[in-house]
């Protein structure tokens, strides 16, 4: 079996600053992360039954950190909020696959 190779996108792409922006804030996200989540006196063999609360505060982090980055990965101000900040769930811009750009 052929391993997969990294494809990165041509440079030439129109979402390529943000994509290369973002891609290497990624990279920080741990020194930006903060829960609040406590956790004790559960046995190893149990610790997959607190996966979905992992993974959703996880996937909450990186939303709101990138978010507050926004100056860093978009310093132009060129991809607008898809979505009303006051959803937390859907939150702004990274709810979409592209970030919505406001020049098509």
């Amino acid at each position: 079996m052929i391993p997969p190779t990294r494809q990165e996108p041509a440079p030439s792409w129109e979402h390529y600053e943000v994509w290369h922006n973002v891609r290497e804030l990624l990279g920080s996200l741990p020194n930006y992360f903060k829960s609040d989540i406590v956790i004790r006196g559960i046995n190893a063999t149990d610790i997959f039954s607190v996966g979905n609360l992992f993974s959703a505060v996880i996937e909450s982090q990186i939303v709101d950190i990138l978010n507050r980055l926004r100056d860093n990965w978009d310093a132009t101000n060129k991809y607008q909020p898809s979505v009303s900040p006051a959803s937390h769930r859907l939150s702004p811009t990274f709810c979409s696959p592209i970030f919505k750009s406001r020049t098509k």
